[in-house]
């Protein structure tokens, strides 16, 4: 998610340039299975800028927390990470579902796509997250504190203490979650280690409206 990924997805759903609207053509004629007569025009016309901000977040946002932490099973590397994951970029799922997007529109005959449409290809987009991460990530989205301790997690989650270790090292690991030191009480000295949603993270959440 950072500034050259979010523009390498705005060039990647931006069709106005040389040989990327033939392209979006091609798919959605595939995917359609007819041929459609279209103008460039046209189909920009049919993708509302709103959508695309909503789509680059949504797209970054999923190809993010569905990235697998991969560890060793058995042996003396045992749960030792087997390579370092890399985050998808979000291009390739903001492709797909900007494809999907166009086709909706022109099967139900709208003008551009619609709130409607954006609501159904979010919902294909979470479904190929695992359940249980983005179960977390709505939790710390829901909760309206400055963190969640480790006991109030595995509380909320049902979890017991070695899940609740791989879940929370595997989100900090994806730079999902970050972990800091606060005060619950101004008047003790007292620090309490917390887990928090990574800034951006919450700002793709929000924009996406994952939640609504």
């Amino acid at each position: 998610y950072t500034k050259q990924a979010k523009l390498a997805l705005e060039s990647a759903l931006d069709f106005s340039s040389s040989g990327k609207y033939d392209k979006i053509k091609e798919l959605v004629n595939n995917l359609l299975a007819a041929d459609y007569t279209l103008t460039q025009e046209q189909i920009q016309r049919i993708v509302p800028k709103w959508f695309t901000q909503k789509l680059i977040a949504l797209s970054q946002f999923v190809g993010h927390i569905r990235t697998p932490v991969v560890r060793h099973n058995f042996g003396q590397l045992a749960g030792e990470l087997i390579y370092r994951p890399q985050a998808e970029s979000g291009n390739r799922i903001g492709i797909q579902l900007q494809k999907l997007a166009i086709s909706l529109a022109l099967i139900e005959d709208k003008k551009e796509i619609d709130k409607a449409i954006y609501d159904l290809i979010k919902k294909v987009a979470i479904d190929t997250v695992e359940g249980f991460v983005f179960e977390i990530v709505h939790i710390f989205m829901r909760e309206k504190v400055v963190g969640i301790e480790r006991k109030d997690f595995s509380r909320m989650m049902r979890l017991g203490d070695s899940s609740t270790s791989r879940y929370l090292n595997d989100l900090l690991i994806l730079n999902v979650l970050e972990m800091k030191q606060v005060k619950k009480d101004p008047y003790d000295q007292k620090w309490t280690t917390v887990y928090s949603l990574v800034p951006e993270i919450k700002r793709m959440y929000e924009l996406a409206e994952i939640g609504l």
